[in-house]
């Protein structure tokens, strides 16, 4: 009887954990809403020594998030891009495509602020920006 009760009491703890685990999973940085900020581009390739840049960010479920984004003063005036990207933990990771090719980037969230990196065909350097 003891082993049936030992075994109930661990079944009912690996329950509880496989149900709280996706909640666990969702805790981290809320990214979807309006952003705006700045870029900064990182020399020697500069034409531009940077601007602004705003958008929204949206979820497309689990932990991967759309979006459009404007990036203002570049070296071929402003553009606007579709947000391909994945937030995990705090590091929110992805891609803006335009016309002019593909910008890539890597960012930390840490609450209502983002700084990161990216790589694009228009130049490299960093941003930060605001909820």
């Amino acid at each position: 009887m003891r082993r049936f009760a030992i075994l109930g009491v661990l079944a009912l703890a690996a329950a509880l954990l496989l149900v709280s685990a996706p909640a666990a999973m969702a805790d981290g940085p809320d990214i979807v809403g309006n952003w705006h900020g700045n870029w900064k581009c990182t020399p020697p390739d500069c034409d531009k020594p940077g601007g602004g840049m705003d958008g929204n960010i949206q979820s497309k479920g689990g932990n991967h998030y759309g979006g459009t984004f404007h990036l203002k003063n570049t070296t071929i005036g402003d553009i606007s891009g579709d947000v391909d990207a994945t937030l995990n933990g705090n590091q929110f990771n992805g891609n803006i495509r335009n016309s002019e090719g593909t910008i890539n980037f890597n960012s930390n969230v840490n609450g209502n602020h983002v700084h990161g990196n990216f790589d694009g065909p228009l130049g490299k350097g960093t941003f930060d920006m605001d909820k």
